[in-house]
C-alpha cells in the first residue's frame, strides 16, 4: 500500500504518529462543520450529550463550553484520538463534565434515555467499515 493510501486510512482509524498528524489535520478543517451541527441541536446546560467519533475532541470542546450541569460523552475507536481529545479537553474532564471512551457505538452501554442529544460529524461514512449499519 502506498503512503498516500495509507496515510488516508488515518482518517479512519487514526494510529500511532501518522494518526497524531491526522488528528491535528481535522483540529483544522472541522470547526465550522461542528458549529454548525451544534447550533442545531439546541443545548442546555444540563444536557446529556453523546458524540460518536468525537476525533481530535473539537466538537466535544465546543458542545462541553454549554454545559454546567449536565455530561458530554464521546465514543471514539481511536485511542490515538483519545490522547488528543484528552489533552484538549482537559479542564473539562478534571471537573466531570466530559468523560472519553475508546470503543464502538455497538458496545457503549448507557442506560435507556440518558442522552438528551446525540451528534456525529465526519464519521458515518466509517461505521459501516467498522461493523455498524445506518
Amino acid at each position: 500500500m502506498g503512503f498516500l493510501k495509507e496515510f488516508s486510512m488515518q482518517f479512519q482509524h487514526p494510529r500511532g504518529f501518522w494518526g497524531e498528524v491526522a488528528g491535528h489535520i481535522l483540529a483544522l478543517t472541522t470547526g465550522s462543520r461542528n458549529d454548525w451541527t451544534l447550533s442545531k441541536l439546541n443545548i442546555h446546560p444540563n444536557d446529556h450529550v453523546l458524540e460518536i467519533g468525537y476525533g481530535p475532541g473539537i466538537g466535544i470542546y465546543k458542545c462541553a463550553k454549554n454545559i454546567h450541569s449536565g455530561k458530554v460523552i464521546g465514543i471514539d475507536i481511536s485511542s490515538t484520538m483519545k490522547e488528543q481529545a484528552s489533552r484538549r479537553n482537559r479542564p473539562f474532564i478534571e471537573s466531570g463534565i466530559v468523560e472519553l471512551k475508546v470503543d464502538t457505538v455497538e458496545s457503549l452501554e448507557i442506560p435507556t434515555n440518558y442522552f438528551d442529544k446525540i451528534y456525529s460529524v465526519n464519521s458515518v461514512m466509517f461505521w459501516e467499515k467498522q461493523g455498524f449499519s445506518v
